[in-house]
């Protein structure tokens, strides 16, 4: 065999040794290939809203393959935090993340926009608040010019206050403050007391409220001899002499509400 045959196996050999190689790295990448593919690390979610269920919307592959994967969802709880979950195919797990956020500010509605409160009583923020919208545990409070928030205020001198009140979420959101009109020594809406006729009442006994007072929502007993004038101040006998100059409407209300 002459010298060019010689060189002519080597470069034939060359080439087979080439395509082998290739082959095996083929095959090798083949093996290696996934059939599915996460679509993300970490899926968000907003709390309280629905966590799919679908495999679908975690993971990459075709219909045969979705309709084999098993998502292990048990270590996922309803409340703010990362959890690693997986989805799991032909007995390969494929691990990734849910994360539970509270980015929802809550909203608030008052009782009201006015509020008649007593002197020198706990006036609490949450008390003046008639509903509010939001997944999570709530806090109200009073907030000042600067910022500072207070559960509760006293009110230690007649006079009207306006107030700002916020609401905040567990997650450190914040309604939008509202304006509320805090009236300090009044005592609310107290009943409209009013008389008719004259009327004498025994001691010991007792008389109905439409009798005296018309609609008011209260019955009144009395121990000792009344005379209730229309339009005129009461004279109650029987009496402290401090309760003499007492209408009858403030007695009734000091006395019985």
């Amino acid at each position: 065999m002459g010298e060019g045959d010689s060189m002519k196996n080597r470069i034939i050999s060359v080439v087979l040794s080439f395509f082998v190689i290739v082959n095996i790295i083929l095959i090798a990448c083949a093996f290696n290939v996934t059939p599915l593919t996460i679509k993300r690390d970490t899926f968000v979610y907003e709390y309280g809203s629905e966590i799919s269920t679908k495999p679908q919307d975690y993971i990459n592959a075709n219909e045969a393959i979705l309709s084999q994967v098993i998502l292990n969802f048990s270590n996922l709880k309803n409340e703010i935090g990362e959890y690693k979950v997986s989805a799991t195919y032909l007995g390969v797990e494929y691990p990734f993340y849910i994360k539970i956020v509270d980015t929802t500010k809550p909203v608030v509605t008052l009782k009201a926009s006015t509020f008649n409160v007593h002197l020198n009583t706990e006036v609490y923020a949450i008390d003046l608040i008639e509903k509010v919208e939001d997944n999570s545990d709530i806090a109200a409070y009073f907030i000042d010019e600067n910022g500072e928030k207070s559960t509760h205020k006293v009110f230690t001198e007649k006079g009207s206050y306006v107030e700002r009140i916020i609401v905040e979420d567990q997650a450190g959101n914040q309604s939008a403050s509202l304006r509320v009109k805090i009236v300090a020594g009044q005592n609310g809406n107290n009943p409209t007391l009013t008389g008719i006729d004259d009327i004498e009442v025994l001691k010991n006994s007792k008389f109905k409220k439409h009798e005296v007072i018309g609609p008011a929502e209260y019955d009144v007993y009395m121990s000792g001899r009344i005379k209730a004038v229309f339009g005129k101040q009461p004279f109650i006998e029987g009496a402290s002499v401090e309760k003499q100059n007492i209408l009858f409407k403030n007695y009734v209300m000091e006395k019985f509400l």
